[in-house]
């Protein structure tokens, strides 16, 4: 399983404005790729707001998730909790690519890395990502709990 976790890591400092979520240096989210699981993490300060997970292009799941936040939500999708407490602000956005991981099949592992890493912001931090809608639950051994640890250490 190891081997399949390899990941690259990138950073980003984003701005919430009222109509879209950009990179505050104005580049695009280059080397970001379509059709891998990647998880991302957005920061303010050294608050965890939220953890997800998307396989599309991380500037289309950020779309996403702000435009369903100005309508009423489409199939219960209301979109990110953090777009209107956190407008006007700089956040961090951390994202964890993973190349090896492109099949419907890798979601569980995947999903279940998200939520040790939600799990870990609680037992650090005392309480859940601040924003944090959903998480799911799967029993992937104790590796990934291991590599977990590993990831979480490189967001707090």
């Amino acid at each position: 399983m190891n081997n399949k976790l390899d990941y690259k890591k990138h950073e980003f400092k984003v701005e919430i404005s009222e109509t879209t979520i950009k990179r505050v240096d104005g580049q695009k989210f280059a080397g970001i790729s379509n059709g891998v699981f990647k998880i991302y993490i957005t920061k303010y300060n050294k608050d965890i707001l939220y953890i997800g997970i998307t396989k599309t292009y991380l500037s289309s799941r950020l779309s996403l998730g702000f435009n369903a936040t100005k309508k009423t939500g489409r199939n219960g999708y209301h979109g990110y909790k953090w777009i209107k407490s956190h407008q006007g602000k700089h956040l961090n956005l951390i994202v964890f690519v993973f190349p090896k991981l492109r099949s419907e099949d890798d979601r569980e592992l995947v999903e279940t890395i998200e939520a040790e890493l939600v799990f870990r912001t609680r037992v650090k931090h005392g309480k859940w990502p601040e924003q944090q809608n959903e998480i799911h639950f799967y029993n992937k051994g104790n590796g990934v709990v291991e590599f977990s640890e590993k990831l979480f250490k490189k967001i707090i």
